[in-house]
């Protein structure tokens, strides 16, 4: 063996080792470039034991994270009935999956949800003209029960699915509500290690969370961003992505 190759086999391990002694992790670049390695590398490294899939729809993200091993509980919870349905069907043989049939918002209680032909675009937050000129207008709204991050967590430990040791990975895809689920969050926060929100890069609906207000409010909770995955655009503009915000290190 040349001695360029003996070389190449000592430096990684020793790099490792030196980072790791030195009190932080060294991750291997190829794991954190893709978006689904970045994720699959974060829920094992961190060894986050429950996802929460806010505005679940379909079950899109569920079969995401299942695909990338992971084998933990998810509470997964979507408004739409439509939905919910679909979702029913797709998790019907996971002993793993809790679903609920409502919104999560600030605090408790009831809001209007405006319904469209793609479930994906439902809202608590009314559409703008820039909506209607792009996905056309509601064909349905009806009264859903809200409830908060909190409530859900305190009823969990409650029930003794998790508990203030656990460590979890909290997924939001609530077109618009962004700011009121995290605002709904506030003791909750401790056990999340990372979070994945949707963000509209164009406003679509009425009084929406903007994208500077969701960073702002990230960085008070002491999270920094790690990846970004785009979901659709306007020619070269994104119109939505998805960021995922990391703990900083104490």
């Amino acid at each position: 063996m040349k001695f360029r190759e003996v070389l190449q086999r000592l430096v990684k391990p020793l790099a490792l080792l030196s980072s790791t002694l030195a009190g932080f992790d060294l991750l291997p670049t190829n794991k954190l470039q893709h978006p689904d390695r970045f994720l699959k590398t974060f829920l094992k490294l961190q060894k986050i034991d429950f996802v929460f899939d806010i505005g679940a729809n379909k079950g899109e993200f569920i079969k995401t994270i299942r695909g990338l091993g992971f084998k933990g509980l998810i509470v997964a919870i979507e408004p739409g009935p439509q939905a919910f349905r679909k979702l029913q069907a797709l998790t019907k043989k996971d002993k793993k999956v809790v679903l609920l049939n409502l919104a999560v918002g600030q605090s408790a209680g009831f809001q209007t949800l405006y319904q469209f032909s793609d479930d994906a675009l439902n809202s608590l937050h009314e559409p703008n003209d820039r909506f209607h000129k792009r996905y056309g207008n509601i064909t349905k709204t009806s009264v859903i029960e809200v409830t908060s991050l909190d409530r859900l967590i305190d009823e969990l430990i409650t029930q003794k699915l998790i508990n203030i040791e656990s460590k979890g990975f909290l997924k939001i895809d609530v077109q618009g509500s962004e700011l009121e689920v995290l605002d709904g969050g506030v003791k909750s926060w401790r056990l999340f290690q990372g979070i994945q929100i949707e963000l509209n890069a164009l406003a679509l609906y009425n009084r929406p969370t903007s994208q500077t207000e969701c960073f702002k409010k990230m960085e008070e909770l002491g999270f920094g961003v790690g990846s970004f995955m785009p979901v659709s655009r306007e020619g070269f503009a994104l119109i939505d992505y998805d960021a995922i915000f990391v703990r900083y290190p104490n």
